[in-house]
């Protein structure tokens, strides 16, 4: 049954004033739902008339708009769901909804700051669903839904609440209310009998500042309560006391330090318990005494290093319990022992444990085990005997184990899944996973890669694995397998052995795999496939063999009788340059074939032919420099063909036949001078999708494809003019892009008979004058891209009626805004970038008519003077950019009249001596960086309550007001950098609660800096910059870093000559990128990044003393498996980073160096490699 429901969104957006008072046509539903509307009847969309009386805006603006309202052919039915966002509405008035029958309510994403006590009068037995989110409500709206009896889901996220009193609900009969959501707000405590009264079952607090929850203020009723992201220091047992039925309980991310019991408190029923990303640092005796059974507990991501023996004494059942990512270094032997028949799942990852924890050895249920990422030299069988039956999942990926555990895996026989990656196995012995009747019965995936294996020479390695369908090798040494090596590996489907040392195909030693279906070989040096490789794999599907060191390929080394199933093959990045002309004969069944970046310089005759279901073939890449006659025919199924990045000065005639089905043509970056399709001998041609861009192409006829094409790329060519001739009758193209040439014209009917182009790009070229009539033909251009011309003006008629939705001008000559050129598409415009030109004055009469505009950018322009309301035409813009621009004269009513829907404005260099009067309550982001501000308050930005991104670097402050941040309730990133501001005090990062990115950096006027514990505001950082401050002279960058939650980016001065262990007081689990600077540093310790961890890092060192960076640093990075490195504007004199391993490998852990940046002082003595790849 379709859904009915009226939608007014962005594409339709009502005025401000609003009133749902007249509308006549209505829409009914038989049955309503959370999740929609279903109606027993087919809904048709007709038009309706709003009057605007009762929903009021900050600024009127007209009295009536055009909706959407469902009907049923000529039956008249009841309005029962209703959208109105992104429309301004500031108020409710009484009795706006009287007269209808609505269910679903949503009003999200307005400035809604107060509704009248009246407001849902006539829905006090219909209204099921009230969605207010993203609003500007200070109070939660009781007193209007009072009788509200049969709402059930309220929803008030994202708004400006600040508490919640305890007679809120007093007066309400809201018995059916059972969802409340009160995310994203400010409310900071829950006082008693706040919140009681409500029939609530799930309740959500997330993102809020709540420091305490009083007893008696929660639902006795509530089964779901979710109070992530808040300020809670300690389980709040008593408030939770009454909640007989809560079965989820989220206090992820707060500020708990330790978990303790409270003997009155007691939970009977099973709970899941989310204490992950707090503060937790020991697990002490009977912690969680006032609990019995878990179903899940979360201890994840704390900071635990002691997990006491009786912390879990009261608990007699718990299914899993994740302690991963921690410091914990022991768990004693009774931890789990009243558990040890209900929990099935531990996740234990990322610790330091050096052994099994003893507290293993009770349990006799647990089915998954995940110790990865700890310090595992040996395992210890009597720890884990008692799991053995039962377990099917063992992951001991990034640890330190030399020898594959076989005392440990025999006699598990359920195992599924067992991963021994990225350890330092040297072989695989003989029975190394359990005899008949262990592991290898039952294991299915297994995983050896990352580890030192060089050989597999025991016959018997892989002896009883019947059941093995997965087998990763790869990224091992292996020079050399045995031949019976995987004899017994009958029933395996995948098997990974790139990135070894690999010389020949192990032809041999996969011959009994006879239903293996994937085989992955790249990064080994092959030199050479042996005839018929694939003869004895018939159930082969994938192949793939990229960077290799083969030369050629013979007409005997895919024979198409033996590789009848192979659908996919890989050979690309190699160094093939040679390829018999049978050599893919009769290979039927092959659907991808890639040979792309090799060494090819010729496509022989018939090479590529016959191929009845090839539908890819890229031949990227190469050398071709010449092609001949049918290198590519009879192929009716091919779809996708790449000859991009090659050498082709010509396509000869009939180079491709009888491809009938090709749709996609990339021949980008070659040295073509001309094109046409005479090398392609068909009859029809289907080609939709065409690349030429990167060539050389003086001339082109395409009117063979004139049918079908759709995308047509020609950038960066040499054509200098577009005529009426190359694009005529192109009835089917939609994107064209002409950008990077060397046009002087474009001619009026250049694109007459391309009605349905919806994306054009003619940027940079030299474009002066585009002639009358140019874009008129089209319907609609979707993105219209004139940037980067010589463009002086536009004439009036340059554009059709309405159908240009983005238009891109920007670094043109454009001296004034082209009003009359605008003037046809002014109400379909939504999209105008005008950046870079030499615009020197604006008003508001430059915008007449552009009541659809959302972005408009006038940034690195001329402009010089700002007039009265000069924005005020545009109500829908949403962004606005005047950045960079020489302004003298600033109205101070400039910004009159502004959108009310504007979140983003851009003023930074635009002479600014003082903020101007902004009303509009929806900014999200404001920049007034590089101007010349001396002071700003508090008052001044009473209105601006919502900005999540504020930007007052590089102006003339030496003071700022404390309480004007106090006002920015939901500020996420501030840069104050490059102001002579002399003190930054605590009471400055006091209202940062929500700051997630903090620049305070080059002040070189600041003489203190904020104690180290006041950081701790600050408990949503991420992004931290902080350095360049010569005047301070207490500073310590460790002290602060121990107060601050786990960082992102961290880009720090050190003070010290000697970086040691400065980041050691850091929570660095999550941290990606790290900059250290410091000019007085000129010594890095060995040990100063070891605490350092995640799977890609960017670390930069820049403008310090070192001298040396030194090469030991990178064993210490063991728990990095990517590391971008960057090394500028220091002493360095030499770098090493090889010393003892192959390039890109840093250590013996397998940690990757994949990008390098660095200068020297003395170029002639760096030892560097030419790894990069």
């Amino acid at each position: 049954m379709p859904i009915s429901l009226i939608d007014l969104r962005e594409q339709g957006r009502i005025p401000l004033c609003l009133s749902l008072f007249n509308i006549i046509i209505i829409v009914r539903a038989s049955f309503v739902q959370s999740s929609g509307i279903f109606s027993e009847q087919q809904c048709l969309i007709v038009e309706a008339i709003i009057s605007a009386d009762s929903i009021q805006p900050y600024i009127p603006n007209g009295k009536h708009a055009v909706v959407k309202i469902l009907m049923v052919k000529d039956m008249v039915y009841n309005i029962v769901a209703l959208s109105i966002m992104h429309s301004s509405i500031a108020f409710i008035n009484q009795d706006t909804f009287k007269h209808h029958n609505i269910q679903i309510l949503d009003l999200s994403n307005n400035q809604i700051a107060s509704i009248n006590v009246n407001a849902f009068r006539g829905l006090e037995n219909k209204l099921y669903q009230l969605t207010l989110n993203q609003n500007s409500l200070t109070s939660i709206p009781s007193w209007a839904m009072t009788y509200l009896y049969q709402l059930r889901y309220l929803h008030l996220v994202h708004n400006m609440i600040s508490e919640i009193k305890s007679d809120t609900f007093d007066e309400t009969q809201l018995k059916n209310l059972h969802y409340l959501h009160l995310d994203y707000n400010q409310i900071s405590m829950l006082p008693k009998k706040s919140l009681l009264r409500l029939p609530l079952q799930v309740l959500t607090l997330s993102n809020n500042r709540i420091i305490e929850i009083e007893k008696l203020a929660l639902p006795t009723t509530v089964w779901f309560l979710d109070l992530k992201n808040n300020l809670i220091s300690e389980i709040p047992y008593l408030a939770l006391r009454e909640l007989k039925q809560l079965r989820t309980l989220d206090l992820e991310s707060n500020n708990i330090t330790e978990v303790t019991n409270n003997p009155e408190v007691k939970f009977i029923s099973e709970i899941d318990l989310k204490l992950s990303n707090n503060r937790i640092r020991h697990i002490k005796d009977n912690a969680f005494d006032s609990f019995q059974k878990f179903g899940r507990l979360d201890l994840s991501y704390n900071q635990i290093s002691t997990v006491s023996g009786t912390a879990f004494n009261s608990i007699n059942q718990m299914r899993q319990i994740d302690l991963s990512y921690n410091k914990i270094v022991h768990i004693p032997t009774d931890t789990f022992k009243n558990m040890a028949k209900s929990l099935k799942w531990m996740n234990l990852e990322e610790n330091q444990l050096h052994q099994l924890p003893n507290a293993l050895q009770p349990l006799r249920s647990l089915e998954i085990l995940n110790m990865n990422g700890n310090k595992l030299t040996v395992l210890d069988n009597n720890t884990i005997n008692n799991l053995k039956p039962i377990l099917t999942e063992l992951l001991l990926a990034f640890n330190r184990l030399t020898e594959i555990p076989t005392h440990v895996l025999n006699g598990m026989s359920r195992l599924r899944h067992l991963d021994l990656s990225k350890n330092r196995i040297r072989y695989v012995q003989r029975l190394a996973f359990g005899k008949f009747d262990g592991t290898g019965t039952s294991l299915i995936k297994l995983n050896l890669a990352g580890n030192l294996i060089e050989n597999i020479t025991d016959p018997g390695a892989f002896l009883y694995m019947s059941s093995l369908a997965y087998l990763d090798l790869s990224h091992n040494r292996i020079r050399y397998i045995n031949d019976n090596a995987f004899e017994r590996l009958e029933d395996l489907e995948s098997l990974s052995l790139q990135s070894n040392q690999l010389s020949q195909f192990p032809i041999t030693a996969l011959g009994n795999m006879k239903r293996l279906r994937y085989l992955l070989l790249d990064d080994n040096p092959i030199r050479i496939l042996p005839d018929y490789v694939l003869y004895r794999l018939r159930y082969l599907q994938r192949l793939s063999l990229t960077r290799t060191k083969l030369q050629y390929i013979t007409n005997r080394t895919f024979p198409g009788h033996s590789v009848s199933n192979l659908r996919s093959l890989n050979l690309a990045f190699g160094h093939i340059n040679y390829i018999s002309t049978a050599a893919f004969k009769n290979m039927d069944s092959l659907e991808q074939l890639a040979l792309n970046n090799n060494k090819l310089t010729s496509i022989q005759t018939l090479t590529f032919s016959s191929l009845r279901n090839l539908r890819q073939l890229t031949l990227a890449g190469n050398a071709i420099n010449m092609t001949m006659e049918r290198s590519i025919s009879d192929i009716p199924t091919l779809e996708n063909l790449s000859l991009a990045r090659n050498r082709l000065q010509q396509l000869r005639k009939a180079t491709f036949v009888n491809l009938n089905n090709l749709e996609q043509l990339d021949l980008s970056y070659n040295q073509l001078r001309t094109f046409d399709f005479t090398f392609l001998a068909q009859s029809l041609v289907n080609v939709k999708h065409l690349d030429l861009s990167h060539n050389h192409i003086i001339t082109i006829d395409l009117h063979s494809a004139k049918r079908t094409l759709m995308y047509l790329n020609l950038a960066h060519n040499h054509l200098q003019s577009i005529g009426k001739n190359m694009l005529y009758d192109f009835g089917q193209l939609k994107v064209l892009k002409l950008d990077h040439n060397e046009l002087i014209e474009v001619q009026s009917n250049a694109f007459a008979m391309c009605k349905w182009l919806t994306e054009l790009d003619l940027s940079h070229n030299h474009l002066r004058i585009l002639h009358k009539g140019t874009f008129t033909k089209q319907n609609i251009y979707e993105n219209l891209i004139l940037r980067n011309n010589a463009i002086i003006s536009l004439d009036i008629n340059t554009f059709g009626a309405n159908n240009v939705h983005k238009l891109d001008l920007a670094y043109n000559e454009i001296k004034k805004i082209p009003q009359h050129a605008f003037s046809s598409i002014q109400n379909s415009l939504t999209n105008l970038n005008l950046k870079g030109n030499r615009i020197r004055s604006i008003n508001v009469d430059d915008f007449d008519g552009m009541e659809n505009l959302t972005e408009l950018i006038l940034a690195d322009n001329h402009i010089e003077i700002i007039e009265e309301a000069a924005f005020s035409k545009m109500q829908k813009l949403t962004k606005l950019d005047i950045s960079h621009n020489p302004i003298i004269s600033w109205n101070p009513h400039a910004f009159r009249g502004l959108s009310n829907a504007i979140e983003i404005l851009n003023l930074a260099n635009t002479g600014l001596f003082s903020l101007p009067k902004i009303d509009n309550h929806g900014i999200r982001l404001l920049n007034i960086s590089n101007n010349k501000i001396q002071e700003m308050n508090s008052a001044q930005l009473i209105n601006n309550r919502k900005l999540a991104t504020f930007d007052i670097s590089y102006n003339n402050f030496k003071e700022l007001d404390p309480e004007m941040f106090a006002e920015l309730v939901e500020l996420k990133h501030l840069n104050i950098s490059g102001n002579p501001v002399v003190i930054v005090t605590d009471r400055h990062l006091r209202s940062l609660y929500n700051l997630e990115t903090l620049r305070l950096c080059n002040m070189e006027e600041l003489l203190r800096l904020p104690e180290p514990h006041s950081f701790r505001h600050l408990r949503h950082l991420r992004n931290l910059y902080i350095y360049n401050f010569p005047h301070i002279q207490v500073y310590n960058i460790s002290d602060i870093l121990k107060h601050l939650p786990p960082l992102r980016i961290l880009a720090a001065e050190i003070r010290e000559t000697r970086l040691t262990t400065q980041m050691y007081s850091a929570d660095l689990r999550l941290l990606r990128k790290i900059v250290i600077t410091g000019k007085q540093l000129f010594k890095i310790e060995t040990g100063a990044f070891a605490q350092l961890r995640g799977y890609k890092l960017d670390l930069t060192i820049r403008d310090t003393g070192i001298k040396i960076f030194p090469s030991s640093i990178f064993n210490t990075l063991t728990a990095i498996s990517f590391l971008s490195l960057s090394l500028q504007n220091n002493y360095l004199q030499t770098l090493e980073p090889f010393p003892h391993t192959k390039p890109p490998v840093l250590n013996q852990h397998g940690t990757i160096l994949y990008n390098l940046q660095l200068t020297v002082s003395t170029p002639e003595i760096i030892n560097m490699y030419h790894f990069l790849y």
